[in-house]
């Protein structure tokens, strides 16, 4: 979405394409419109230049909080910060085990994207 026509305020922000680092990740980030009820986000990464991903998810917006859920069950988060920051939050899907004790928690990434002008 380039234009923030017929969004609400708080997202109005964040229309057009960002980019940035998350962790060890280049990342790139938009609000898409894709025809369907509700927000849907572009993200797109690479690391390391071998492993890259993305497309386009569902998202629900929580105030000025984007989030997605990735089929893995990992969450994107972003938030606008600044006038042209946003803040982008990666937390993997928890792993599951049968022994909670010694089971991987999962440490959120964090990141800060500019807008692509």
């Amino acid at each position: 979405m380039s234009t923030p026509e017929g969004l609400p305020p708080p997202l109005r922000d964040l229309t057009g394409l960002w980019y940035g680092t998350l962790g060890e990740s280049i990342v790139a980030w938009a609000l898409a419109d894709v025809g369907k009820p509700g927000p849907s986000v572009f993200y797109a990464f690479v690391t390391g230049g071998s492993s890259r991903g993305g497309g386009v998810y569902e998202a629900t917006v929580d105030g000025a909080l984007v989030k997605t859920v990735f089929p893995n069950r990992a969450v994107l988060t972003a938030k606008r910060r600044g006038d042209r920051a946003l803040d982008l939050t990666f937390t993997p899907a928890p792993a599951e085990s049968n022994f909670a004790i010694t089971a991987r928690r999962p440490v959120p990434l964090h990141g800060t994207l500019a807008r692509a002008d």
